[in-house]
C-alpha cells in the first residue's frame, strides 16, 4: 500500500479530516482578500488530491468529493471576480460535497460490499 493509500484511505483518514477541518477554521479568521485566496487554493488542492487518491486506490466518495471540491473552488473564484453572488453559502456547499460523497458511498458499500471500485 502507498504511503498516500494509506493516509488518504487508511488509518489515517480520520487525522487528514480534523487537519482539513483546521486548516479551513484557521483560513476563516485571515483577513478579507487572503482568506478568499487561500480558500480557493486549498479547495483546488483537495479536490486534486481527491481524485488523485480516487485513481490510486478507488473509494468511491473520492471520486464525488475531487469533482464537488473543484466546483467549490470554481464558484468560489466566480464569487471573488463579482461575477456570480454565492453569498454566505460556501459552507452548505461544503457540507453537501460531503455529505453527497459519503452518502453515496455509504450506499455503494451496503450494495456492493465495498467502498472501493477497483
Amino acid at each position: 500500500m502507498s504511503i498516500l493509500k494509506d493516509i488518504f484511505a487508511g488509518k489515517y483518514c480520520l487525522w487528514v479530516f480534523i487537519l482539513i477541518a483546521v486548516i479551513i477554521t484557521v483560513i476563516n479568521f485571515l483577513p478579507g482578500n487572503l482568506r478568499n485566496i487561500l480558500l480557493i487554493i486549498f479547495f483546488f488542492v483537495i479536490g486534486g488530491l481527491c481524485l488523485y487518491n480516487y485513481k490510486v486506490c478507488g473509494r468511491v466518495h473520492c471520486q464525488i468529493t475531487g469533482y464537488g471540491f473543484l466546483l467549490v473552488g470554481i464558484l468560489a473564484l466566480l464569487g471573488i471576480l463579482e461575477i456570480i453572488d454565492i453569498g454566505n453559502i460556501l459552507n452548505v456547499m461544503i457540507l453537501a460535497v460531503l455529505i453527497i460523497g459519503f452518502g453515496y458511498e455509504f450506499l455503494y458499500k451496503n450494495k456492493k460490499g465495498t467502498c472501493y471500485k477497483k
